[in-house]
C-alpha cells in the first residue's frame, strides 16, 4: 500500500516554525497570546491541551462521524461487515483492502493528533509548574499515542514511530516494522496504566461518573487487544482476565446499553451536542 509522506507534512511544520521564530525574535508577543513554556504551567492549561485532543477527534478525522472517515464505517468494510455496493468510490477502497495515500484521510488525521500528543508529553514532563495531576494528563496522553497508533499499524501495516515533536527527527524517520510499532503501543499502555486511576476524572482532575476520560481499565482494555494483535496470547490473556473480573463493568440488557455512563462502557467519546448516531444517515443512503 502506498502511504502519504509524512516527511512532506512535517515539512510544512518546519517551514511554519521557522517563520514564526523569525518574525517572533526580539519582540513581545501579541496581546492574548501564551508563550510556549507557560502552556504547561498549572493543571487547568494541561487540561485544556488534553482537551483540545478529544474535541479534535469528535470535530474531524475518524472519530467525527463523517461518511467519508467515519472509523466504525470504514473499518466494517475493511474487514467484511459490511459490503460496499458501489465501485470505485472512497467505500468501495476500504472494502477491497486497496487503500491509496489519497483516498484514506487517517494517514495525515492521526499524525496531526499525534504531534499535538508528543508536544503535551514533552511538556508535562518538562514543566516546572505544580501540577496536582500530572499523573492524569500524563496517562490520558500515552493512552492516546498507544490508541491512535493501533489504529494505523492495523491499517496501513508498517508506519513511523513519531515519538517526539521535533520535526528535524521526525522529518527523516523511515517506517517502522508492525512488531516495533506494537512494541511501543504496549510500552505506552504500560505507562498509563501506571499512571491512571480506576477512577474517571474530569478535565478538572475531579473523580466523576462520566466515562469520558480514560481510565485505568481503558488502558488496560486497550493493553489486553493490544496483546492479542502481537500474539503475546498469555498477557492479552491475563489483561483481559484483570478487566473481566472487575465489578465496575458487566454485561446489562441490551436496552441499557447504549446509555451514558453505561456499565458496558469502558470508555466513550463525549458529542459535542445531543444528536442520532452519524451512521444512521450513509448506512441508510
Amino acid at each position: 500500500m502506498k502511504m502519504r509522506s509524512l516527511s512532506t507534512y512535517l515539512l510544512l511544520i518546519a517551514a511554519a516554525l521557522s517563520g514564526c521564530e523569525k518574525y517572533l525574535d526580539g519582540t513581545q508577543l501579541p496581546a492574548n497570546t501564551i508563550a510556549a513554556t507557560d502552556v504547561y504551567a498549572s493543571d487547568n492549561m494541561v487540561s485544556t491541551v488534553v482537551t483540545g485532543v478529544y474535541l479534535t477527534m469528535n470535530n474531524s478525522g475518524g472519530f467525527a462521524g463523517s461518511a467519508n472517515a467515519n472509523i466504525g464505517y470504514t473499518m466494517s468494510l475493511y474487514t467484511d461487515e459490511l459490503k460496499s455496493l458501489r465501485s470505485g468510490n472512497f467505500a468501495d477502497v476500504f472494502y477491497k483492502n486497496a487503500i491509496q495515500s489519497g483516498q484514506s484521510g487517517h494517514w495525515s488525521d492521526f499524525y496531526k493528533k499525534l504531534f499535538t500528543i508528543n508536544t503535551a508529553i514533552e511538556g508535562i514532563n518538562t514543566s516546572k509548574g505544580k501540577l496536582t495531576y500530572k499523573d492524569q494528563w500524563l496517562g490520558e496522553c500515552y493512552f492516546l499515542r498507544a490508541y491512535f497508533y493501533f489504529y494505523l499499524v492495523n491499517i496501513y501495516g508498517p508506519v513511523p514511530l513519531a515519538l517526539t515533536n521535533d520535526y528535524m527527527i521526525n522529518n527523516r524517520l523511515s517506517r517502522a516494522p508492525e512488531n516495533e510499532v506494537y512494541k511501543q503501543i504496549i510500552a505506552d499502555l504500560k505507562m498509563a496504566q501506571s499512571l491512571l486511576s480506576n477512577e474517571y476524572r474530569n478535565g478538572y482532575g475531579i473523580a466523576t461518573n462520566n466515562r469520558l476520560r480514560p481510565n485505568k481499565a481503558a488502558a488496560t482494555a486497550l493493553l489486553a487487544r493490544a496483546y492479542l494483535y502481537a500474539k503475546e496470547w498469555a498477557n492479552a490473556e491475563a489483561q483481559a482476565t484483570e478487566l473481566i473480573s472487575n465489578t465496575n463493568y458487566e454485561m446489562i440488557p441490551l436496552s441499557q446499553v447504549f446509555l451514558a455512563n453505561s456499565k458496558e462502557t469502558i470508555w466513550a467519546l463525549a458529542p459535542n451536542n445531543p444528536k442520532p448516531a452519524y451512521e444512521y444517515a450513509f448506512y441508510n443512503n
